[in-house]
């Protein structure tokens, strides 16, 4: 539900409605990922942009009725932390987010767009506010705009580059 092949780029754990807008998704962190490696005795920071999408994609599908094969674009997206929030342990992060859904506008009986504001917090003490908005896109119409471009045709890798030159 997350749109994620792999079942290790999977953070959100479950889902639970606390009101028609409001939702709580609890989240897993790895103690290292291999996308989002630690940084300076850090968690990367992308890390909770990532929460974020897969969040936002969750509660879509999970609670108002997206359907799976949609599509979403996310706009806007921002969020605020300090790296001394972010100090790396030795044990993976269990993570809270709390999920408020606005400006929900509807295309037919579909979602068509909102605004999405997270609230993330780790063992009660909140490390991370952020917010964007969404639009979803029927799968349909997701072909139509992609057109030769779609997921299903990845382009061929990039020749490999010495660790020197690649800085």
């Amino acid at each position: 539900m997350a749109h994620r092949p792999d079942a290790r780029d999977l953070f959100p754990t479950g889902v639970a409605r606390l009101s028609d807008t409001r939702f709580r998704v609890p989240a897993h962190w790895p103690r290292a990922h291999r996308f989002f490696a630690p940084v300076g005795g850090h968690q990367d920071p992308l890390l909770i942009a990532e929460t974020m999408r897969q969040a936002a994609m969750l509660v879509c599908h999970a609670e108002l009725g997206v359907p799976l094969g949609d599509a979403f674009v996310m706009w806007e997206l921002r969020y605020t932390t300090a790296a001394g929030h972010l100090v790396l342990g030795d044990e993976p992060w269990d993570v809270m987010v709390e999920v408020n859904c606005s400006d929900i506008r509807r295309r037919g009986r579909g979602l068509g767009s909102m605004r999405v504001d997270f609230v993330l917090s780790r063992d009660g003490a909140v490390f991370a506010v952020c917010g964007s908005r969404i639009s979803c896109t029927s799968a349909a119409a997701y072909r139509r705009l992609r057109g030769h471009r779609s997921a299903a045709a990845p382009a061929p890798p990039l020749p490999p580059l010495a660790p020197r030159t690649a800085g």
